[in-house]
């Protein structure tokens, strides 16, 4: 609810500013339906479809991110929108029709039928269970809002009423279930009365929304909305300062109610927005949420991961909330990834370094004996590189690439990179980016298989080849606003998709220049030399090679790979003052270099260290 009675949605993560993208793909529609797994890529084809059923638009403005993931990868959530046409569209697309709908923010949800009439929305992030009832009751009444509202029977008029809630028109809502109020105690017009309750307090219209709902609970006692009638009794006593009594309708929910989503959303609400950050008591919010942990409600592990956040505020705590993630790690619920996900990024280097050993263990426990060990097993390689233990990495990922699965093309990814990066094996890197490419052309580690490929072929000389799958990579980014995951493990860190766009076709510019500049060829087989000489430890034959390009040929176009394979050289020796300087040298006169992105997150993650040292 938003003016009135916010709806708290909790996002309790440890972030580590990790925006993840999903790319749509620019070559053939079957090639974009395959690879996006249903999802059309425009709402032209949306529509198109020949299903009757409503079509289901997903708007968003920062790509594919945890809570599009969280949402609509939901388990419950997929196979509700497993059989409906649905698109997922980047904010700033189809604005034609963005303004038609009247979509204001994102994320948002768009349901129309088939001719694009809006059958329903809802703007801005929502519960999980607000989202799955939308859709749910939008298969149930598949009409347009308009055609909805001419409709005189009970259920389309109680529908009518839900849809103007989600649009937000509270006072056509309040009016249209006026004709519910009254002594009539049947099930229909329980739910009329609670939905003008909600109306008439969305207006504002505070003690008589109150009154309503405490006659509802009175007649009601069992009445299936009785959960977000408290809910709404709690929030509106909330922002009353009324806490006790506010507190004894959670308790109550936690109580009775202990399903219902309502009590997910009051528990969080209440410990995490009104104690934790409004009143600054962790201490409170923790126990609050301890006690609430344990009713052992289908929520256990949605406040488990809410009272981690609070212990890693305060370093004394700190392991107890490693317990809670790893007790939802270890589960088979939906959360079980996120979990992951979280202690990899609390392990990430430099500010990670203390906490990575207790982690590393966590996930060799959690390969062994989790509801998703194949998962863990792919973190755990990626925990082994940030801890410089290349060897026990490739195990891992090698583990899970000959093993196929749901995660072997990622980890056939992470051995490519390595190899490419870590072991400058380039012709090895090709077979396996050619390998991964040839097994799995319908996954998203596709593209990102493609960009490393590319790459390989240009530390391997065949700058021809390179120039062809960059190329392909470019008219797959044309116009395109999200970022697969799969990028972020060959990527120097996660970027938007046009900084992407902008970063290979710099490296494309690059693999043009080599052919066209006097002596291109020449220059680039020494920096081939050098790669392989410092990939065999050789680092002073390899930093001749290096400085030789810089000196007597600094208007080359790889110039600038000169210098980053340079600044590793100083990495691996300890000289961090002269790695700064190259990096920073990079950073300030080769801004349009492809190297660019990875000279600026490696200069930072030095400054942060060094930082943490002193």
């Amino acid at each position: 609810m938003k003016r009135y009675l916010p709806v708290y949605i909790i996002s309790i993560a440890v972030v580590a500013g990790l925006l993840i993208w999903m790319l749509n793909i620019k070559r053939s529609e079957e090639t974009i339906r395959k690879v996006e797994a249903g999802w059309y890529s425009t709402i032209k084809e949306c529509l198109a479809d020949s299903s009757k059923s409503p079509r289901l638009i997903v708007v968003t403005r920062a790509g594919w991110s945890r809570y599009e993931r969280n949402t609509y990868d939901n388990s419950e959530v997929k196979k509700l929108i497993a059989p409906l046409p649905r698109v997922k569209l980047d904010w700033s697309e189809d604005t034609a029709k963005m303004d038609a709908w009247k979509i204001t923010e994102a994320p948002s949800l768009i349901l129309t039928t088939s001719q694009g009439e809006l059958i329903t929305k809802l703007m801005g992030p929502r519960d999980i269970s607000i989202i799955r009832k939308a859709i749910f009751r939008s298969i149930e009444f598949p009409f347009s809002y308009s055609e909805l509202s001419q409709r005189t029977d009970t259920e389309s008029v109680l529908r009518c009423i839900e849809v103007a809630i989600e649009l937000g028109e509270f006072e056509t809502a309040a009016v249209k279930a006026e004709r519910f109020l009254g002594n009539d105690t049947s099930s229909i017009s329980a739910k009329g009365q609670y939905l003008h309750a909600y109306a008439i307090a969305e207006l504002g219209e505070i003690e008589k929304s109150q009154n309503e709902a405490k006659v509802y609970l009175s007649r009601y006692p069992k009445g299936e909305d009785r959960a977000a009638l408290l809910w709404i009794l709690s929030v509106l006593d909330l922002q009353n300062g009324k806490d006790a009594s506010a507190k004894k309708y959670i308790q109550d929910m936690i109580t009775s109610d202990s399903s219902s989503p309502f009590s997910r959303q009051a528990v969080l609400a209440y410990s995490i927005e009104y104690l934790a950050r409004g009143k600054k008591n962790l201490s409170e919010a923790d126990n609050f949420l301890t006690s609430a942990i344990a009713e052992s409600s289908p929520w256990t592990y949605d406040f488990l991961l809410a009272r981690s956040s609070l212990r890693f505020a305060s370093p004394s705590t700190v392991e107890l909330g490693l317990q809670d993630l790893a007790g939802v790690a270890k589960s088979n619920s939906d959360l079980a990834e996120d979990a992951q996900e979280r202690l990899v990024m609390l392990s990430m280097p430099p500010n990670g370094d203390a906490l990575r050993p207790n982690i590393i263990l966590m996930f060799q426990e959690l390969a062994r004996s989790s509801g998703n060990p194949d998962c863990a097993r792919f973190n755990l390689a990626r925990l082994y590189i940030f801890a410089n233990d290349e060897n026990r990495a490739r195990e891992e990922a090698q583990t899970l690439s000959v093993k196929g699965g749901e995660y072997s093309g990622d980890a056939m990814l992470l051995l490519g990179t390595m190899k490419l990066e870590f072991g400058k094996e380039p012709k090895e890197a090709v077979k396996i980016f050619e390998d991964l490419i040839a097994k799995y052309p319908e996954r998203e580690t596709f593209w990102a298989g493609k960009y490393g490929l590319a790459r390989a072929l240009f530390f391997s000389g065949d700058v021809e080849r390179a120039k062809k799958e960059i190329s392909e990579v470019l008219v797959y980014l044309e116009g395109r606003r999200y970022l697969a995951d799969a990028f972020l493990t060959i990527l120097p860190r996660p970027m938007r998709p046009i900084e992407l766009k902008e970063q290979f076709q710099d490296f494309a510019a690059k693999l043009e220049s080599i052919e066209k500049e006097e002596g291109g060829k020449e220059v680039f087989g020494k920096l081939l030399e050098g790669v392989l000489a410092s990939s065999k430890g050789d680092t002073v034959t390899a930093g001749s090679k290096f400085n030789e390009i810089i000196e007597k040929n600094p208007a080359s176009s790889v110039v600038d790979d000169a210098y980053f394979e340079l600044a590793k050289i100083y990495v691996r020796e300890g000289n961090l003052d002269k790695t700064k300087e190259i990096l920073t040298k990079i950073i300030t006169v080769y801004k349009h270099s492809d190297q660019y992105e990875s000279a600026k997150n490696l200069l930072e993650m030095i400054n942060q260290s060094q930082e943490n040292r002193r």
